[in-house]
């Protein structure tokens, strides 16, 4: 049910104060105010997070909210909105968390003194599913499942078996990866805590060597960024050699690998791979003989092993392994626990050349000893 629209009888003096603040505010129902607050978001979020945000406004809040003005808002008008909107607990998750920002703003600007949405607790109001964290593998079972992607070779495009791995060896995020360009490509002195790039360099000349200057580096604008934080990886020398095949299958194509043009490219396309690609291979591998633990249930997780699972395993691996949370944190490009309160986008860049360098090699040697090959599993962090 629609909450009511107006507010309880107030006295001269309430209602003079309100007529007060309407003059110097102007209108401040929910609905004007809110896209105020939009607006105020479009220079941290992504085109598509206010999409979908505008969206959640329009049809599940500003039908129950708009026409109220901010002030009489109370906890149960808020409380009747999560009501309706019980049917899908994720929507009405979003719903309260956008209430509340829309209140805080409303705070941190004057308007309003109490935010109606704080003191509810969605989980007492609907019945609300636990949360299922993305599952992560094992050290061993990491190494069959990197085994099972060359298995898939021939049936799947060489370029989406490529990307799932490019997800690995970088801890990025999958649609990081898909949409990637070659300008994104680039050759840097990571150095004494810079970040100088080198514009004449050829990243497909640079030799790895651990003492090197020169890195090749994937350097995500920040515009494509969950946080809306450039993101600099160094990367270990098996990504660079998978961008080298790439580039190679690229020119086979007709393709210029221009700046603009993506690395990880449809069959017979220029446009970029869908993220859903990726999701549909890593049902195919677990599907395949070896992989079952991809399927295997484990409570509290999601019931498959799915592209954000690489980061969960990257970031089990390697704070068993030794890694600080910091650093971790840093390499998936987290902005939690005031990791980037004073941001430096160079920040350990030495060190994220090393752990990745490390991850890469503990990756293969996994891979051969499942292969059965007689390997040392690295075991301490370089």
């Amino acid at each position: 049910p629609e909450a009511p629209s107006e507010s309880p009888p107030r006295g001269p003096g309430a209602e003079r104060k309100e007529q007060m603040r309407r003059d110097r505010d102007g209108d401040m129902t929910s609905k004007s105010f809110s896209a105020r607050w939009l607006d105020m978001k479009r220079a941290k979020c992504r085109p598509a997070t206010i999409k979908r945000v505008d969206g959640t406004l329009k049809r599940h809040i500003l039908p129950h909210l708009g026409s109220m003005q901010l002030e009489p808002t109370k906890p149960k008008h808020v409380h009747a909105t999560l009501k309706a909107n019980a049917a899908i607990p994720a929507t009405a998750g979003q719903v309260r968390g956008i209430i509340k920002d829309i209140f805080d703003s409303a705070i941190s600007n004057l308007i309003v003194e109490v935010n109606p949405a704080t003191p509810l607790k969605l989980d007492q109001i609907i019945a609300v599913s636990p949360t299922r964290n993305h599952r992560h593998i094992t050290e061993p079972q990491l190494g069959t499942w990197w085994n099972a992607l060359s298995a898939c070779e021939g049936p799947t495009h060489t370029a989406t078996i490529n990307a799932a791995r490019f997800v690995a060896l970088t801890m990025c995020r999958k649609s990081e990866v898909t949409l990637s360009t070659w300008g994104e490509i680039q050759v840097a002195d990571i150095t004494d805590g810079q970040f100088l790039v080198d514009p004449n360099a050829n990243w497909m000349e640079v030799q790895d060597h651990k003492d090197d200057k020169a890195v090749v580096c994937f350097v995500i604008p920040a515009s494509r960024m969950k946080m809306r934080r450039e993101q600099i990886i160094p990367l270990p020398r098996q990504a660079v050699a998978i961008l080298r095949e790439q580039y190679e299958l690229a020119l086979a194509a007709g393709h210029k690998c221009a700046p603009n043009e993506f690395i990880f490219a449809k069959l017979g396309s220029k446009k970029h791979l869908d993220v859903n690609t990726l999701n549909f291979l890593f049902e195919r591998v677990a599907a395949s003989e070896g992989c079952e633990f991809c399927n295997v249930p484990m409570p509290g997780y999601s019931d498959t092993f799915t592209p954000h699972g690489l980061r969960s395993t990257a970031t089990t691996i390697m704070r068993n392994r030794g890694y600080s949370r910091e650093l971790v944190d840093l390499l998936l490009a987290h902005g939690e626990g005031g990791v980037h309160a004073s941001y430096n986008r160079a920040e350990q860049l030495p060190a994220r050349r090393a752990a990745l360098a490390f991850y890469a090699d503990l990756i293969d040697s996994l891979a051969a000893a499942a292969r059965g090959e007689n390997v040392v599993v690295l075991r301490k962090a370089a």
